[in-house]
Order: structure tokens, then sequence, then C-alpha cells
């Protein structure tokens, strides 16, 4: 397939040139937010990106389901994050959802150490 890094460098070169054109068409005045929030923009950018090349190793790297089955995780982790960081509330809703995707991604993923894959246990041969 594809290195990873070169999916990573086409569709940020396509979305880069996407939101260029909307910045010039629209005439954005501040590209990078207003003061007070530049470095909050500019660290939701730089995450971001880091996001991205891992969304893109992780489909280079396992196998499709896996790594879909992975990415489609990320609701989890920002419940768990807006928990710490903000003081977020976690629900019975919220945590009911969590332990449905974790359970998802486990039976997708089929992991060697819950799922035997005819190991020999019974084997009378």
């Amino acid at each position: 397939g594809v290195p990873a890094f070169q999916l990573v460098f086409m569709r940020a070169t396509a979305q880069g040139v996407v939101v260029l054109s909307g910045l010039f068409y629209y005439k954005v005045p501040t590209w990078f937010g207003e003061h007070p929030t530049r470095k909050w923009v500019l660290l939701r950018g730089v995450l971001g990106g880091c996001g991205f090349c891992c969304y893109f190793f992780t489909i280079v790297l396992l196998p499709i389901g896996d790594a879909i089955s992975l990415s489609s995780l990320y609701p989890v982790v920002t419940v768990v994050v807006a928990r710490i960081m903000l003081g977020e509330p976690i629900t019975i809703l919220k945590a009911t959802s969590i332990l449905l995707s974790a359970g998802g991604a486990i039976l997708v993923a089929q992991p060697s150490f819950l799922f035997d894959k005819g190991g020999g246990h019974g084997d009378s041969s």
C-alpha cells in the first residue's frame, strides 16, 4: 500500500487547498483566531494533525476492521478527557455508551487473549 505519511500529505494538501480557498473567498481577516484564543486554536490544530497521522497509521499497520473499530472509539476518549479536564459529569447514558462502544470494538478486533483462534485446547489428535 501507500505509506502513511504520503496518505497524510495528500489528504492534508487537498484539505488545505479547500480551506485556504474558503478563507480567501470570505476574506477572513485572522486565520488563527482572535488573540486571546489563538494558542487554543493552534494547539487544536497540532493535536488534530497528530490524531490525523495516527488514524492513517492504524489503517496502514492494522487490519482494516481493527483500525476502524479502534478509530471509532474517539468519543469514549472525549468523554473521559472532558470529565478529567472540564469536570463534565458521566451520566448513565454516557457510561452505557462507553461500555457498548468498548464491547463492540472488542468483538470486532477479537484480541487473542480473549478469543481462542483454534489453539489446541481439547484437541485429541
